[in-house]
């Protein structure tokens, strides 16, 4: 009888046993984990219960940036602003030191318009402007009296003819000369008695040669003579009118007005000598400069001291 092998156990490894064993217990823990679901364990879901509120989110300002300083060289601004300051201090006591005094003028349709005021000023026991052109003029009432405002050599200005009594009152009138720059004008007080219309080209003497001839026996009276009794130089540039001292005769005072205005305004020498010639030998006094007029006073006898009365 033949002797069977049996077959040879094969032997497993303790480890793969291990294995499976291990694999086995996982998959009960699971199958037991999902039959049981803790509560403890379970998802819920709440339904909401009021509409989501809005938070305004709240975003931080943004902080400003710096601006960089920019470096200014004030050094040559300040020089040239105290030379500006320095330069109309030294016009303006210049002004003074001559008696110069501006006029603004107001343009109104292509011409100036310019306010004027005459006063006499009352003397005691003197005989003054007044008095010299009353004894020219014989008639008080006719209108052979010139206040004229016109260019010192030629053009038309503006004329307003009066009398020795209206003079004798005082008066208000407005002339209106044509919108111009660069002139030289003169403000006149002239006899007219031959209707010339013009205080220009009139007999130019002092008051005192002018007296001496009205009072000579010897002179033709038969021809009227006009006389320049008054006369008072102003610069017209741009929209000023400069006046000046028109009692101040010397040399060293025209040298002076003269340099001013070329430096000042388009009115040259030739317009000051010429305006100088007349000054110096009239000598009247300055018209005044305020406001928004010019003002003129010009000085007459007391007629109380006629009277006899005693000075006030």
């Amino acid at each position: 009888m033949k002797n069977k092998r049996r077959p040879k156990k094969v032997e497993k490894s303790s480890g793969s046993s291990l294995k499976i064993i291990a694999v086995a217990a996982v998959a009960v823990l699971i199958f037991i984990f999902w039959e049981r679901k803790p509560e403890g364990l379970a998802v819920k879901v709440q339904a909401p219960s009021a509409a989501p509120k809005t938070v305004a989110a709240k975003v931080a300002p943004l902080a400003p940036r710096a601006i960089e300083a920019i470096p200014i060289d004030t050094t040559s601004s300040l020089v040239v602003m105290q030379k500006e300051v320095d330069d109309l201090r030294a016009k303006e006591s210049s002004d003074m030191k001559l008696g110069i005094k501006k006029f603004p003028l107001k343009e109104v349709n292509g011409r100036f318009d310019v306010p004027f005021q005459f006063t006499p000023r009352k003397i005691w026991c003197q005989g003054g402007d007044l008095d010299t052109i009353k004894h020219a003029v014989t008639n008080a009432s006719d209108l052979s009296v010139l206040i004229a405002l016109e260019p010192q050599d030629a053009g038309k200005g503006a004329v307003l003819r009066t009398s020795v009594l209206q003079l004798f009152a005082g008066l208000t009138h407005t002339f209106s000369i044509p919108v111009a720059s660069g002139l030289s004008y003169a403000l006149s007080i002239c006899s007219d008695l031959k209707k010339e219309g013009t205080c220009r080209g009139k007999t130019v003497k002092t008051h005192s040669q002018i007296n001496s001839e009205l009072a000579d026996e010897k002179v033709d009276r038969k021809t009227p003579v006009d006389y320049l009794f008054y006369f008072q130089h102003l610069v017209l540039d741009k929209s000023f009118f400069y006046s000046y001292r028109s009692d101040n005769a010397s040399d060293g005072y025209l040298n002076l007005i003269t340099e001013y205005f070329q430096g000042h305004t388009a009115v040259g020498p030739l317009d000051m000598k010429k305006a100088y010639k007349n000054s110096k030998i009239i000598r009247s006094a300055p018209a005044d400069i305020s406001g928004s007029r010019i003002l003129l006073e010009l000085p007459v006898n007391d007629p109380r001291c006629g009277a006899g009365d005693k000075k006030p």
